[in-house]
């Protein structure tokens, strides 16, 4: 368990991510004021903390709803439930402008919600009284489903030493050939040949490319079948002569 201590060293709005190994594990954002803004129903000197985390708030997909949480605090650390939903404002922009919905779970937990029908980068403002929770949007990378037709087998290796640690990269790409700037699609592999391949992995890089690992034992052609959903992708099946 860790603490997290910040002194602001002045009024504003500030925005913390909690990174680990390169993957974001949440955002935080902080309204640091002097006094409570206007209309606000605070007592003067008082000030609310924002937190903002879900998965929603930086990824989606097209035609699916998108979500995240708002948990609004008082200064002590209190849970702040005098805010009605419709007074938390929510932008999103990008290759669509429009403003996501917002549900009061009581407690002052609230949930947004927003469904792109277009994939591209959007960019995703909380505002409260006027002011945004954010330091500056956050940006939210809305991509396609990865379409079998269209993802691609890259780089593959004509021939490799037997007991050689190799590779080659898998592409996906949706179904308007754009490539997906990010992971969790389940490509089956499978392979063939005078032995089974050793140490044989596919690694995602959330990035859109995938690299399959290997080594073949023996020497001997081995043929390697990548599909989607059931679906061969481009360029498999795929052979690697060793």
């Amino acid at each position: 368990e860790y603490g997290i201590e910040l002194t602001a060293p002045r009024p504003g709005y500030y925005s913390i991510e909690v990174v680990i190994r390169g993957q974001k594990l949440f955002t935080q954002n902080l309204n640091v004021n002097d006094a409570a803004p206007r209309g606000s129903g605070l007592p003067q000197g008082e000030e609310l903390n924002f937190k903002v985390v879900g998965e929603g708030l930086h990824s989606g997909k097209v035609s699916k709803i998108s979500r995240f949480n708002i948990s609004v605090t008082t200064q002590t650390g209190r849970p702040y439930t005098a805010l009605k939903a419709h007074e938390i404002i929510v932008a999103v922009s990008g290759p669509q402008n429009f403003q996501a919905s917002v549900t009061d779970n009581g407690g002052g937990n609230y949930l947004a919600e927003y469904k792109p029908s277009l994939p591209g980068r959007y960019y995703v403002d909380i505002k409260w009284s006027g002011q945004s929770v954010f330091s500056q949007p956050v940006e939210a990378v809305v991509s396609d489903f990865a379409s079998p037709k269209n993802s691609i087998v890259l780089n593959v290796p004509n021939r490799v030493l037997p007991g050689q640690k190799s590779s080659f990269k898998i592409k996906a790409r949706d179904v308007h050939g754009s490539d997906l700037l990010r992971g969790g699609d389940t490509f089956e592999v499978t392979c063939s040949g005078p032995k089974s391949a050793e140490g044989l992995r596919l690694r995602d890089t959330n990035s859109g490319e995938y690299i399959l690992e290997f080594s073949l034992p023996v020497p001997g052609t081995y043929t390697f079948n990548i599909s989607l959903n059931g679906t061969p992708i481009q360029g498999s099946p795929a052979q690697v002569l060793a």
